[in-house]
């Protein structure tokens, strides 16, 4: 269903994040973090893909064993996207 609406109307932030947020709950963190991006190039501006980003990059981190890396990554990366 999101294949769709990312087909139909691909140039839709949204659509790009949804499908980002369920790559990133399936583990696929790689294809999730793309999906979060090209929202983010769609809509510089859009805070849940920001979030969502965020959250994949922390996932990662944790699992490279650096969790503190991974919480000063995120909120860096939250503070660097803000408006």
């Amino acid at each position: 269903m999101i294949r769709r609406a990312l087909a139909e109307n691909p140039d839709s932030a949204e659509s790009h994040a949804n499908l980002a947020s369920v790559l990133q709950a399936s583990g696929r963190h790689d294809a999730a973090i793309a999906c979060y991006e090209q929202a983010l190039v769609l809509n510089p501006a859009f805070a849940e893909a920001s979030r969502g980003l965020a959250s994949t990059l922390q996932t990662l981190k944790q699992r490279e064993g650096d969790p503190g890396a991974a919480a000063k990554g995120a909120r860096d990366l939250l503070h660097h996207r803000q408006p």
